[in-house]
């Protein structure tokens, strides 16, 4: 089971871009879709960048995503880590279905 426990959820990266990758957008054609220019966009899912995105933007992402705002959220050690390269999806695969 994860060992986030109940940190504080802030904006992850990541998330926003395999959200637009599952549906086969690409920033130009999410820029299209959303109104969000896609240097914005670029900004958004750049784990090196200090760029959050605005609460507007999050509404127009979720619309063309199809996706809820708190599926753009994580908690900040999941952040922490995707940004320094640890696979966090994959070890939280290897923990279903395993026994507690």
């Amino acid at each position: 089971m994860s060992n986030y426990g109940a940190e504080r959820l802030v904006f992850n990266p990541g998330a926003l871009r395999r959200a637009r990758e599952r549906l086969g957008f690409t920033q130009i054609g999410l820029a299209k879709e959303s109104g969000i220019g896609q240097p914005v966009i670029s900004r958004h899912e750049n784990f090196n960048s200090s760029a959050t995105p605005s609460q507007i933007d999050l509404v127009k992402y979720c619309r063309v995503l199809e996706i809820t705002p708190k599926d753009l959220m994580s908690p900040q050690s999941v952040v922490d880590d995707e940004k320094n390269g640890v696979d966090v999806l994959a070890e939280d695969e290897n923990e279903v279905g395993q026994p507690e």
